[in-house]
C-alpha cells in the first residue's frame, strides 16, 4: 500500500469589519463575513479550487441547519491530530448557519454565542468595540505544487475559526503520515469499521476509539441540542 500524506491546513485570516444582518431583542445577533478566498493564491502561494470548497460546504450543510457547525475563537495551538481534528465546546465561539460562494470568496453567516465565555468575547468585538475580525479555515487536505503554486488538491473542512492572526507568521502545513493511522486503527476497530478502513478514509484515533474524520464533527454535533429559530428570534 503506498504511504499516504495529508496536511491540517489552518489559513491566514481575511481581517475584516462584520456586518451585522439580524439582532434580536435578546440581544443575539446574526453576522455576514468573508471566510475565504478562492482560485487565488494567498500569500503562502496556497490556492483553493472553488469545486473542492463547494463540496466541502454542501456537505456541511445539515450541520449549519441544524447549528451543529461551531468554531473556536482562535486555532488551536498544537500539534495534536485529536485535538486539531475537533471543535471543542467550552473553546467555540460561533455557529455557523450559512456559507455559500460569492464572485470567488466563501460568504459565511455566523451567529457569536450566547453562553460560552469565547461567544461572549467574540460578540464584544463585534458589537461593542467594532474590532475587525478575521475567520480562517481548519481542515485536513492534500497539496500539490502546478507551477510553485501550492494547489490543494483534496479538503476535509473541519471549521472556521475567528481569529486575529495565527500564531506562526505564515500558515501552516502540518504534515500527518495517515499510514500510520490506518495501521493504528486496524488495530483498534471492528470488522464493520475495516471496510471504511480499507476505502483509507482518514482516521483519528484516540482512547481506543477510532473516529473518521469526515464524521468527527458530526459525533460531536449530536450532544447539542437542536435550537428552534423561531424561540431564538421570535419569528
Amino acid at each position: 500500500m503506498s504511504q499516504i500524506v495529508q496536511y491540517f491546513i489552518k489559513e491566514k485570516p481575511i481581517i475584516q469589519e462584520c456586518t451585522i444582518l439580524k439582532e434580536s431583542k435578546s440581544g443575539r445577533v446574526r453576522c455576514k463575513a468573508i471566510f475565504q478566498a478562492l482560485n487565488i493564491p494567498g500569500k503562502n502561494k496556497r490556492q483553493y479550487p472553488s469545486h473542492l470548497v463547494e463540496s466541502e460546504l454542501q456537505r456541511k450543510t445539515p450541520d449549519m441547519k441544524q447549528r451543529t457547525f461551531l468554531g473556536e475563537l482562535d486555532h488551536p495551538i498544537t500539534d495534536d491530530a485529536v485535538r486539531n481534528t475537533t471543535v471543542l465546546y467550552k473553546e467555540s465561539s460561533h455557529v455557523i448557519v450559512d456559507a455559500y460562494l460569492e464572485d470567488s470568496n466563501v460568504v459565511g453567516i455566523f451567529e457569536p454565542l450566547q453562553g460560552p465565555p469565547n461567544g461572549k468575547t467574540l460578540y464584544g468585538l463585534i458589537v461593542y468595540d467594532k474590532i475587525p475580525i478575521g475567520f480562517s479555515l481548519r481542515a485536513l487536505g492534500g497539496v500539490k505544487t502546478v507551477n510553485n503554486i501550492y494547489e490543494v488538491s483534496s479538503l476535509t473542512m473541519i471549521t472556521y475559526d475567528a481569529v486575529t492572526n495565527p500564531s506562526f507568521t505564515d500558515a501552516r502545513l502540518l504534515e500527518v503520515n495517515m499510514q500510520e493511522a490506518f495501521q493504528i486503527a486496524r488495530n483498534m476497530v471492528n470488522n464493520t469499521s475495516q471496510s471504511l478502513l480499507e476505502q483509507q478514509q482518514p482516521v483519528v484515533c484516540f482512547k481506543d476509539k477510532c473516529y473518521l474524520v469526515e464524521h468527527l464533527d458530526r459525533v460531536l454535533g449530536e450532544n447539542i441540542a437542536r435550537a428552534v429559530n423561531s424561540l431564538l428570534w421570535g419569528t
